[in-house]
């Protein structure tokens, strides 16, 4: 079944558009079955839009850690101390 998802696009070169996402997460699983993607850009103005389709593959063990470095403190704690694409519970006391 299809499936769709906003990411952060970090950046683009001679590989192509690279974001990054964590593997456990619904969108990771997803793309470990079944490596195809597609990208939107929206061009409003122009009334226009740019789609992209191709395969994907993982950035390199130290890209991911360097990205994930430069993330803000409390973005890496949050990573940390969730599970991605499940649901938390808040309680307030």
């Amino acid at each position: 079944m299809p499936s769709v998802r906003t990411v952060l696009l970090k950046s683009y070169d001679n590989r192509g558009f690279v974001f990054f996402t964590n593997y456990e997460s619904k969108k990771g699983k997803d793309l470990g079955e079944n490596p195809k993607a597609a990208i939107l850009f929206l061009w409003k103005e122009m009334e226009r839009q740019v789609r992209i389709t191709g395969r994907v593959e993982k950035t390199t063990q130290k890209e991911s850690e360097l990205y994930f470095r430069s993330r803000p403190k409390n973005s890496q704690l949050g990573a940390w101390a969730s599970k991605q694409s499940t649901v938390l519970l808040t309680v307030i006391i």
